[in-house]
């Protein structure tokens, strides 16, 4: 009898050491690719700052291009005293300017999940004189 309970029991101990390692490779640490449910690991992948604003000299834009299109989890926009308007590539082709975007007011820090805003060319243009914004990427 103790032969068997001893089979028994390593037996036992082998399928449960089989399901441990199962279960240990079927999971893993899922990542944030656009639209970052809460809870999932993101890392800042960019930071810069940007001159926008309607002095700025470029040859035919009136505006600043603050990201280009990448695969992204959210983007992080912080103005200082000057209100900007935004355009989103993903939703249209349409350039800011001081009528046409989606306006962030001054002295705020918005962040734009990819879900919402998709992860495509954004461009910024400043309402009164040219001021420096904080950008921020997350992947």
């Amino acid at each position: 009898m103790t032969k068997t309970f001893t089979s028994y029991a390593v037996v036992g101990m082998a399928i449960a050491f089989v399901v441990l390692i199962a279960y240990a490779l079927g999971t893993r640490v899922p990542l944030a690719f656009a639209s970052a449910p809460s809870g999932l690991p993101a890392t800042m992948a960019t930071s810069s700052t940007v001159v926008v604003g309607p002095n700025i000299v470029t040859p035919t834009l009136a505006h600043a291009t603050l990201f280009e299109a990448s695969n992204c989890a959210a983007r992080i926009i912080t103005t200082l005293g000057t209100p900007i308007s935004l355009s989103f590539a993903a939703f249209s082709s349409t350039t800011p300017s001081a009528t046409v975007g989606h306006v962030q007011a001054s002295s705020t820090t918005e962040v734009y999940d990819s879900g919402q805003f998709g992860c495509g060319l954004v461009s910024a243009y400043g309402f009164t004189s040219s001021t420096t914004i904080t950008v921020l990427e997350s992947r």
